[in-house]
């Protein structure tokens, strides 16, 4: 992705600023390095013994023709292109890449290009939208030569190197996989019409062809994705080509309580409705950091949200003041409750913030320390991104930080964000946690937010600073009492 060190820096640089980009040639990298498989390296030491053998003059050696199956150079940016204009009714699901050759009929249409079997080759139709459960239908017609291919939750919509579950069909095979892993195979005949869906939901993925099942499997790689439907070379015509969101199956409308530990409930919210954020603050016995954090919150231009506020068991005469505050500021929305631990733990917030999710409702989840407060816009970017796009995990705003810096560190990294930056999708809690807060370090934040950055959530930067870590060093940003 550069030519000479000189160009280094520069583009370094760039790439932090630009996460979008840095995310694309990541993600290349990586698919470049996954072909130096063992078996692959194995195969070039080999073919390099015998050639080395052979003019050393020994004798002559009988070996089976190698194959050498190597990734093509990652492209140096990778562009969304321009999508060719689709008719009705298909232009309001699919995009069509260019590169491929399409032709409308009465009944049905038809999909061809040359001949490009590389990797990374296909092209096609493309869904606009990302699916987590979707069913693919429609009645393939391929023609004597034509390679198929089929993609559910493909993780980019225009980057066909990245992993998808995907069918391919030629004229010698059909299979079903995902990167590096044949997980059924499937022949696709050619020459005739073939009714095909193909189904996701949850971890199950389902191919049946003309109403009979041909595949059933478990693969819980891959979460979402966008569906396509295309081509490596030939023709394919195709009709009744329908996308069908599905239910997920066996996950309740909401999510299921969490549990944690013990605690009592002193001032409930007055709110009836399960709000559209909820935001979480432990508080240890600071009463003055608690009202101004408070007041910073009901300062928010966001209205729909709850504060669920969490004590670690103070002694009586502290409990009573929090609860005193926490009331006084409630009388103002009824957003507000308070709850007290039922023992002291005295761990890095870890309890309360836990006894704090298991009271959540909200669609998405912010943690708030009780020093900490919020600019007014904060939620503003946050929930524009996560909206628009299902495949963020967590989106994160910068930081004004104990009146010293800004953080504004993207990717995140250990030391350069605060856990009151992100807001969450709640289910993540569910899904990637068990619904637990598993830590017990003093960076117990940094430890959450690795472990769903391995786990592959994706996340994006805002680069506004409207979170505010220590609000008393911020007197010109703390709301008028």
């Amino acid at each position: 992705v550069f030519d000479d060190p000189a160009e280094l820096p520069s583009l370094v640089d760039g790439l932090l600023r630009d996460t979008v980009r840095f995310e694309a040639l990541r993600r290349a990298c990586i698919r470049r390095l996954a072909y130096h498989t063992y078996s692959e390296r194995l195969r070039n030491a080999v073919a390099t013994t015998f050639s080395i053998a052979d003019a050393a003059g020994d004798a002559p050696i009988e070996r089976v023709p190698l194959v050498t199956r190597s990734a093509p150079p990652p492209p140096r940016i990778h562009r969304t292109p321009e999508p060719v204009p689709l008719p009705e009714p298909l232009c309001a699901s699919w995009e069509l890449a260019p590169g491929v050759q399409f032709t409308s009929a009465s009944d049905s249409f038809a999909l061809s290009m040359p001949s490009n079997h590389r990797a990374g080759g296909e092209r096609g139709l493309t869904s606009r939208q990302s699916f987590s459960a979707v069913e693919l239908a429609c009645d393939i017609y391929r023609e004597p030569g034509a390679t198929l291919v089929l993609k559910v939750r493909a993780q980019d919509q225009w980057n066909t190197f990245a992993n998808s579950y995907h069918l391919i069909a030629t004229d010698t095979r059909g299979f079903v996989a995902r990167h590096n892993h044949v997980l059924a195979n499937v022949p696709l005949p050619a020459g005739v019409w073939t009714t095909l869906r193909f189904s996701v939901s949850a971890g199950k993925l389902t191919l049946h062809l003309d109403g009979a099942e041909a595949a059933t499997l478990t693969d819980p790689l891959l979460a979402h994705g966008h569906c396509f439907v295309g081509l490596q070379g030939g023709t394919i015509r195709i009709r009744n080509l329908v996308l069908r969101e599905l239910k997920l199956p066996n996950v309740p409308e909401a999510a299921p309580p969490f549990s944690g530990p013990p605690f009592r409930i002193l001032l409930n919210s007055s709110l009836s409705q399960p709000p559209l954020v909820t935001i979480i603050t432990p508080v240890f016995d600071r009463v003055e950091c608690l009202d101004r954090c408070i007041r910073s919150v009901q300062n928010l231009e966001l209205r729909d949200y709850e504060h669920i506020v969490v004590a670690d068991a103070p002694p009586p005469p502290l409990l009573q003041r929090l609860h005193d505050t926490v009331g006084m500021r409630n009388s103002d929305d009824g957003r507000l409750s308070f709850s007290t631990l039922v023992r002291r733990f005295n761990n890095w917030g870890i309890a309360p913030a836990w006894a704090g999710l298991s009271q959540a409702r909200g669609r998405y989840v912010a943690f708030l320390s009780d020093d900490n407060g919020y600019m007014p816009q904060h939620f503003g970017a946050l929930l524009e991104n996560l909206e628009k796009n299902r495949e963020l995990g967590f989106v994160y705003s910068s930081c004004l930080y104990d009146g010293r810096k800004v953080l504004r560190t993207s990717p995140p990294r250990a030391g350069a964000i605060d856990l009151g930056q992100p807001l969450f999708r709640r289910e993540l809690f569910t899904h990637l946690l068990n619904g637990r807060l598993p830590f017990n370090e003093y960076m117990w934040d940094w430890r959450m937010i690795e472990h769903f950055l391995r786990r592959g959530v994706r996340w994006q930067h805002v680069d506004q600073e409207t979170f505010i870590f220590r609000l008393a060093r911020y007197p010109a940003c703390v709301p008028d009492g």
